[in-house]
């Protein structure tokens, strides 16, 4: 397991057990990035709300070091 996956299996653990059922049971079932950012106790329509700044950096502080580091890399490759 990679870190980041664990880091969403633990955010999946925090939703309680009942409103994991309801919204992994409803029509429109979450996707799992949903799902963790629910369980980290992020509202997923107030972040679509915010503008791409906040994006970014609600995205940096959710990210697993892999994760940062790749995009350093891609960011690298573009300058």
């Amino acid at each position: 397991m990679t870190r980041s996956q664990m880091y969403t299996a633990l955010a999946l653990a925090n939703i309680p057990e009942d409103e994991f059922e309801r919204l992994i049971e409803s029509d429109a079932a979450p996707s799992i990035e949903t799902l963790a950012r629910i369980g980290r106790g992020l509202d997923p329509q107030r972040e679509r709300d915010r503008g791409p700044l906040s994006q970014l950096i609600a995205a940096w502080r959710n990210a697993s070091d892999d994760e940062r580091a790749a995009f350093l890399e891609h960011i690298d490759e573009t300058d």
